[in-house]
């Protein structure tokens, strides 16, 4: 024997799924949000790294050509040219590590965007079995009612009809007085082929 839950069950299912799949979403609206907001970041980072590229390698070529040509400068000089080097290395490294951890985030953020459409392919698939299953539980409730209804309104115009035969019945009238009780026939409520 089936026991079909009560409809409390599934307002509540289908409460949790609908909170599930709105937090989901704004879950899903936080994480582009910060892929966009990393993806502009980026690009500035990029643009000033580019702009520090440009305005330092010429001055660089343009120390170490003075350096090649006048070997004769103060030691103060050849410091400073030194110092335009080690940082022109430096912006380089850091450039390269801003790289490096922006391609980290897109990939984590890849990864959450996948998770969070497997999430809420998997809370659309539950919520489709939930209006299934409630479909269910409310038709065969209604198809028994609706055959109660109808042996009751066969019953009343049996009663009432001056013992007429129901119109279902395809057996002509007899002759004459039937002796004994009078036999009524109830049609009965034909199940849908759905197997429910």
């Amino acid at each position: 024997m089936n026991s079909v839950p009560s409809s409390d069950y599934f307002v509540v299912l289908v409460i949790f799924t609908a909170i599930a799949a709105v937090t989901l979403l704004i879950q899903v609206s936080m994480l582009v949000g910060m892929f966009v907001v990393i993806r502009r970041a980026t690009a500035k980072l990029q643009a000033i790294a580019e702009e520090a590229r440009q305005k330092s390698f010429p001055t660089i070529t343009l120390a170490q050509n003075l350096i090649n040509d006048m070997n004769e400068l103060s030691p103060k000089v050849k410091t400073a040219v030194a110092n335009l080097a080690d940082i022109s290395e430096t912006v380089r490294k850091q450039t390269a590590h801003v790289n490096q951890s922006v391609e980290n985030i897109v990939n984590k953020a890849n990864a959450q965007i996948s998770r969070v459409d497997e999430m809420v392919s998997a809370t659309l698939n539950a919520v489709d079995n939930a209006s299934r299953a409630v479909e269910k539980a409310v038709e065969l409730p209604t198809r028994r009612v609706s055959g109660v209804l109808n042996g009751i309104r066969v019953g009343v115009g049996v009663l009432f009809g001056n013992g007429r035969q129901t119109p279902r019945s395809a057996d002509p009238p007899t002759a004459g007085p039937t002796p004994g009780p009078t036999v009524v026939e109830i049609p009965t409520q034909r199940q849908a082929s759905s197997g429910s």
